[in-house]
């Protein structure tokens, strides 16, 4: 168990290793926030948070008891960083509170945050593919049962070219996350 100087109180989520092996990009929630993007040296040395609280996260925190998430980053190729998050403001259909996480990119210094994807309904644990695409875990939401509605998707690193890869009405297994490449 390793804490790092100010991640101690809270909840650590996924986490990627960067492809020179030197750094660690990674989802943690301290507590009463929301989860933020950080990155760390392998050694335990320069922790840096990426994303910071919204300009209206006050007014999220009350108006819906929560602010934003950015969860499940992953480095691409390019330097950026992938990750999901609420920041949309998007719900998912049968409830009114933004918490459909949708896919955004970062540069590595967390500055250029924006969104890209179009989905409304939440997009889970992207992870890059060795041959560059992106392949993440959505929830297809319209005419499916209660429960095998997470099928797998890919995209290039900038948005384009969503694919659905494999899943839509199968039953077994139930759901679908973490993919990764086998090399």
């Amino acid at each position: 168990k390793r804490n790092f100087s100010g991640l101690e109180e809270g909840i650590f989520g996924r986490f990627d290793l960067s492809y020179d092996a030197k750094k660690i990009v990674l989802a943690y929630k301290k507590p009463n926030k929301g989860y933020r993007i950080y990155e760390v040296g392998v050694d335990g040395s320069g922790l840096r948070q990426l994303t910071l609280d919204g300009a209206d996260e006050a007014e999220m925190l009350k108006q819906y008891g929560h602010g934003y998430d950015d969860m499940d980053p992953c480095y691409l190729p390019s330097g950026k960083i992938m990750f999901v998050s609420t920041r949309t403001k998007r719900a998912v259909l049968c409830h009114n509170a933004f918490t459909s996480t949708a896919l955004h990119v970062m540069d590595a210094d967390g500055k250029n945050l924006h969104c890209i994807s179009g989905n409304t309904v939440n997009e889970f644990a992207p992870c890059t593919m060795d041959d560059g695409r992106v392949i993440y875990t959505r929830w297809e939401y319209v005419d499916k049962g209660c429960g095998d509605v997470q099928s797998l998707w890919s995209m290039r690193p900038d948005g384009s070219g969503s694919c659905h890869v494999y899943k839509n009405n199968v039953a077994l297994p139930a759901t679908l996350i973490d993919a990764r490449s086998i090399p």
